[in-house]
């Protein structure tokens, strides 16, 4: 519990309202979440104490010359139940932060960003797993740049049952330039025999590159035919880089730093999403084409940890697995 200290009767009675805006509004004293072993054992030059625990009496500090705090515990999580105010105070009440800001604010300067980065004749090469992230990631994308962004969504051999299908869908719905490389048979027959989790997490990894390349080399080589212009092909990872540069060469397209095409590295998820947890805002409606509904489900199952999957009999299907095989052997988590 951190004490709130009021000093009233010194020269400081004045500055020390001031600080205690920080703390408007909440308990006194009020409960907070402090997972440290260590505490502050002296103050910095220029700053005092506006709180204090009963074994750090450094627990919340402010500056006399600049608008300037400390805090040892989290603000952020649940065991500080009136953190939120807290933050609330600083941000509005401190900083003077105007609360006009929307979602739908976010969507569209996530939208502008990404055409700037791409410009007028790139392409994007992505890879959507159908969880939340990606896919909320791939709408804007496509809201961005339009078919320009080419999406991949490999099917591995372990995905729930008609996940793959689904997904297509769901997606396809949303507008999104999607293409299905279905290499289920490549996946399981690697992993044939194998039993280690982490032997099956290098084989899964490697697999995905060489899948992500071949995909990528026919998505450049369909641009290539369109006969449309284009400068810039941007690539989510290694693999997806390798087949694009493939498929220019193969073309006698010249790439590189001074050729026709440049090829460079993209992190989809990176650019659409930035700082924001996706899971946060896809319930808006102006942010999200998929229902609550959807999108709590991708939240709740996730995605099969194939590396988890320790059987390698032959007879066992993989493909069949369903949400409930999910939560009846705890593998969502």
């Amino acid at each position: 519990m951190v004490r709130i200290i009021h000093m009233k009767t010194n020269r400081l009675e004045e500055e020390n309202a001031t600080a205690l805006r920080l703390f408007e509004n909440l308990d006194d004293p009020f409960q907070v979440w402090m997972s440290h072993g260590d505490k502050l054992s002296a103050l910095p030059q220029d700053f005092y104490d506006i709180g204090a625990t009963t074994n750090a009496e450094h627990a919340a500090i402010a500056c006399h010359s600049r608008i300037m705090y400390g805090i040892q515990f989290h603000p952020e999580v649940t065991h500080t139940p009136q953190g939120c105010i807290l933050l609330k105070n600083f941000v509005c009440g401190i900083c003077k932060a105007n609360q006009d800001w929307k979602m739908g604010s976010f969507v569209n300067e996530a939208i502008e960003q990404i055409r700037a980065k791409v410009g007028e004749n790139g392409h994007v090469i992505g890879a959507v797993s159908g969880g939340v992230d990606s896919s909320v990631a791939a709408v804007l994308m496509n809201r961005a740049i339009g078919d320009r962004f080419h999406a991949v969504l490999v099917d591995n051999g372990v995905l729930r049952l008609n996940e793959a299908k689904e997904v297509m869908e769901r997606l396809g719905a949303a507008g999104i330039n999607l293409r299905l490389a279905d290499a289920s048979e490549l996946f399981l027959s690697k992993l044939t025999g194998v039993s280690d989790p982490e032997q099956k997490r290098k084989i899964i990894g490697h697999t995905f590159i060489d899948v992500f390349e071949a995909e990528a080399k026919k998505i450049v080589e369909s641009v290539i035919n369109s006969k449309e212009d284009f400068n810039v092909i941007y690539a989510e990872n290694d693999g997806m880089a390798k087949g694009a540069v493939a498929a220019l060469d193969e073309a006698g397209i010249t790439h590189g730093v001074n050729g026709k095409v440049v090829v460079m590295g993209f992190d989809c998820n990176k650019w659409a999403l930035r700082e924001l947890l996706a899971g946060n805002w896809n319930y808006d409606g102006q942010c999200s084409p998929f229902q609550a509904s959807v999108i709590e489900n991708m939240i709740k199952t996730g995605k099969v940890p194939s590396k988890k999957i320790i059987s390698d009999e032959k007879g066992f299907d993989a493909k069949k697995i369903t949400k409930a095989d999910i939560d009846t052997y705890g593998l969502g988590d």
